[in-house]
């Protein structure tokens, strides 16, 4: 997130971190949301927050790490708590999957379970950068992969080309 600070007007440009935000994942419930959205026990987190700050964006980048050849748990809380947002409201979740998306995948494996995730999250071809910590020399789980040169060249490359 840190090269997108800098590559873009920090004005039109919100930064959320999934990490900071109170949101819970589905768990042990009936699946009440998928009757009537404001069922889910967790209605009054922040997933509708997220959601509305996406619907309100003209585009939208996610930076995802990649666990064991699959996104993060939190990539899922994410896309399971839809359902709270979307349930029964079609025109919202196509508005959604209109919005210009770019995906950013740390990743060392697996690049297809990501393809196959994420073209859910958008009615195009998902857009996705692959970025391997051990092509640039580094250790994904050290966060260092945008000190290096030509690492964060290929983002900032990715990151240009918004609307191509």
């Amino acid at each position: 997130s840190k090269v997108i600070k800098e590559k873009f007007n920090m004005d039109e440009v919100e930064i959320v971190s999934f990490n900071d935000l109170n949101v819970q994942p589905c768990t042990e419930c009936n699946y009440e949301c998928f009757d009537n959205k404001e069922n889910c026990p967790f209605y009054s987190d922040e997933i509708k927050n997220i959601y509305n700050k996406i619907l309100d964006s003209d585009f939208v980048y996610y930076v995802i790490p990649n666990y064991c050849g699959y996104p993060c748990a939190n990539f899922f809380i994410f896309n399971e708590r839809s359902v709270c947002v979307f349930s029964k409201e079609r025109e919202l979740l196509n508005q959604y999957l209109q919005i210009s998306k770019k995906f950013i995948v740390v990743s060392s494996s697996n690049q297809e379970n990501f393809k196959n995730i994420l073209q859910y999250q958008t009615v195009m071809a998902p857009d996705i950068l692959f970025l391997n910590a051990r092509e640039f020399n580094q250790r994904s789980t050290e966060g260092k992969l945008m000190d290096n040169e030509e690492a964060k060249n290929k983002l900032i490359q990715f990151l240009s080309y918004m609307y191509s």
